[in-house]
C-alpha cells in the first residue's frame, strides 16, 4: 500500500474523537442544551473511560447491559454525581519534569459476577412505569375494543416477533400504540427484534431520537426507510 492510501493512526484516532464529538454534540442537542468546549471535552473523557470497561467486557456481558438502558443512564449518573460531591479529593498541582514519568494504575479490581452487577444496577435504578418511558400501552383487551384487533392475532405476532410486546406483572404483556397503523404494526419492528432480540431494548431504541440517522428510527419506519433502520440497528447492536 502507498504512503498516500494508507491512514496513519494518528489520523485514525483523529477521525474517532471528531465522530465522538459529534455524537457527544448529537445528545447534547436533543436534550436542548448548549454546553461549553470544555463539558465536552469532559464528557468526552468520561465516555472513553466507560468504552475501555465496556471493551473488557465478552458479547454476552454487553448484550446483559445494553438490555438494561435504564438501570445502566441511572447507575453512571448516580456515580457521576457521586464523585462530583466528593471532598476528600483535593486538586494536585502539575509536576514539570524533564523526564517522563511512568505510572501504572490500580486497574478495575475484582471482576464481578453477572448477578452482582446485575443488583448493582438495580440498586441504582428507579422504580418507573411502563407509561412514563414508553408512551401510551394497551393490553389485549383494550386494543381488541378499540382497534379491531383479536386477541388471537396479537398473541400470534407477539410470538413471532411481528410486535412489540412489553411484560407488566408476572405474565400480562402491554403493547405500546405508536407501533400500529390501520391495525397492524409498522412494516420493518419484526425486521427490528430480530436484529436487537429483546422487546423492551427494541421499543426504547425504536422511540428515541439517533443522531446517527438524524431521527427516531420509528419515526424512519413509517415513512418505509425499513433499509436504512435495519442497518443502524445492526450497528448499535450487531
Amino acid at each position: 500500500m502507498s504512503a498516500a492510501t494508507q491512514s496513519s493512526p494518528s489520523k485514525s484516532r483523529q477521525s474517532a474523537n471528531t465522530e465522538l464529538a459529534r455524537d457527544i454534540a448529537g445528545v447534547f442537542a436533543r436534550e436542548k442544551l448548549k454546553p461549553s468546549k470544555a463539558t465536552i471535552k469532559a464528557t468526552g473523557k468520561v465516555v472513553a473511560e466507560v468504552a475501555v470497561a465496556v471493551s473488557k467486557l465478552t458479547a454476552e456481558q454487553r448484550r446483559r447491559v445494553l438490555v438494561q438502558e435504564e438501570a445502566l443512564a441511572d447507575a453512571i449518573e448516580a456515580l457521576v454525581e457521586e464523585l462530583a460531591a466528593r471532598t476528600d479529593i483535593e486538586p494536585q498541582p502539575v509536576k514539570v519534569t524533564k523526564a517522563v514519568e511512568r505510572h501504572e494504575g490500580k486497574g478495575l479490581g475484582k471482576k464481578l459476577t453477572a448477578a452482582e452487577g446485575r443488583n448493582r444496577l438495580l440498586a441504582y435504578a428507579t422504580p418507573q412505569r411502563i407509561e412514563d418511558w414508553a408512551g401510551d400501552v394497551a393490553g389485549a383487551t383494550e386494543i381488541e375494543r378499540t382497534l379491531g384487533i383479536s386477541r388471537s392475532t396479537l398473541h400470534y405476532w407477539n410470538t413471532n416477533g411481528a410486535v412489540v410486546g412489553l411484560q407488566k406483572g408476572t405474565r400480562n404483556h402491554v403493547y405500546p400504540l405508536a407501533q400500529f397503523i390501520d391495525g397492524r404494526p409498522v412494516d420493518g419492528i419484526d425486521d427490528v427484534l430480530n436484529v436487537i432480540g429483546n422487546s423492551r431494548a427494541a421499543w426504547q431504541w425504536l422511540i428515541e431520537y439517533k443522531p446517527s440517522i438524524k431521527a427516531a428510527p420509528l419515526a424512519l419506519l413509517k415513512d418505509g426507510k425499513i433499509d436504512k433502520v435495519v442497518k443502524a440497528a445492526e450497528r448499535d447492536f450487531g
